[in-house]
């Protein structure tokens, strides 16, 4: 959607908005006033700054607040900005065909059901390709994001290989530095669908294997971020540096649940929330509160089912263990991630340049 390539302040050589009269510029013009989705990429950079000042000022916050963020993204953006799919495609086909939205839907529907009987049948490969999978998605969609900044990529190739980098460096920092509090949260999940667990640690081949992709990633990374500075995208490099060096010691100091949940949420899904904000109101007509409301009310048709399955999936626990729910929430992410990401990928573009 080419109105997602606007370019908004600090931005360095951003997709110039279609149109050639006056009209045309001065609702780009609205529409930058009305959301700044710069506001939103500093909210989440401030959250995650907080979150490390928080952990200095005292030392195992976020290990004892590791399912926080998880819990938290049941209702704050999290869910919330996969439960919109149905929605989305609604919007999407709405521009072609309206009779194809219930077997496009059926597609969806039928993706998410193969994904939970691999998750039964096969749970530990299971866990790897999720793994695999939220790497990728994880990767596209943050290179993505930064097009509401008006940075946009220009090579293919380059798209991948920042993406490939971005979201390996997400999923295997935490593996590679933490394989103790990891493997608890694999046991956890395991245990959850009737599977032994993995032992107390990660095992030797796993471990090696994070540690070296996770080496592989950040050099992909800042190597790929110094060619941007050198080709003359020094604004663009600079702000990506910046985050990538926020998130390491995000990844790296906090407690690994916490920082990949705190992550999840305050930039992963927040900043997709900006971006469904101006898929429904794309020429800034509405105030950024009530995209917000709309956001909502159009993700309730699938958030609310999902939130009545966790809570009484909850409900059949012997304790409220925090931990426990977090990995029922991750079981959910596992059997709607690929969907998710085939359909967002469809009717955003985020695997385009």
């Amino acid at each position: 959607m080419d109105h997602l390539a606007t370019p908004f302040p600090f931005s360095e050589g951003g997709c110039e908005v279609s149109g050639h009269d006056k009209e045309d510029r001065v609702k780009s013009q609205n529409r930058t006033r009305s959301l700044k989705p710069s506001r939103w990429f500093f909210a989440s950079w401030t959250v995650l700054v907080v979150a490390l000042i928080a952990e200095g000022l005292r030392p195992g916050f976020s290990e004892q607040n590791r399912a926080v963020p998880f819990l938290v993204s049941v209702i704050v953006f999290g869910l919330p900005h996969g439960a919109a799919d149905l929605m989305l495609l609604r919007t999407h086909l709405r521009r072609r065909k309206r009779g194809l939205l219930a077997w496009r839907f059926g597609v969806y529907l039928l993706i998410m059901s193969i994904s939970a009987a691999l998750i039964l049948s096969a749970p530990v490969w299971s866990l790897l390709g999720f793994l695999l999978l939220s790497a990728w998605h994880f990767g596209v969609s943050d290179i993505h994001d930064l097009r509401l900044l008006g940075f946009r990529e220009t090579s293919p190739v380059r798209l991948r290989l920042r993406a490939l980098s971005r979201g390996f460096l997400i999923v295997s920092l935490p593996l590679a530095l933490s394989p103790v509090e990891s493997a608890g949260v694999a046991n956890q999940f395991l245990s959850l669908l009737g599977q032994s667990g993995i032992g107390a640690t990660l095992p030797e081949e796993p471990l090696l294997a994070a540690r070296g992709i996770g080496i592989l990633a950040l050099t992909g990374s800042f190597g790929l971020l110094l060619y941007r500075i050198r080709q003359g995208k020094k604004v663009q490099g600079t702000i990506e540096a910046g985050e990538t060096v926020l998130l390491v010691l995000v990844l790296g100091l906090l407690d690994p649940l916490f920082a990949i949940g705190l992550y999840f949420v305050s930039c992963h899904s927040l900043r997709h929330v900006v971006k469904l904000m101006k898929v429904w109101d794309p020429d800034g007509v509405l105030p950024p509160w009530r995209l917000l409301v709309k956001v909502y009310i159009k993700s309730a048709p699938l958030l609310i089912p999902t939130i009545v399955v966790l809570v009484v999936l909850a409900a059949t626990l012997a304790s409220w263990d925090g931990d426990r729910i977090v990995v029922m929430i991750l079981a959910v992410f596992a059997i709607t991630t690929l969907s998710h990401h085939v359909l967002v990928d469809d009717v955003l573009g985020l695997e385009e340049i």
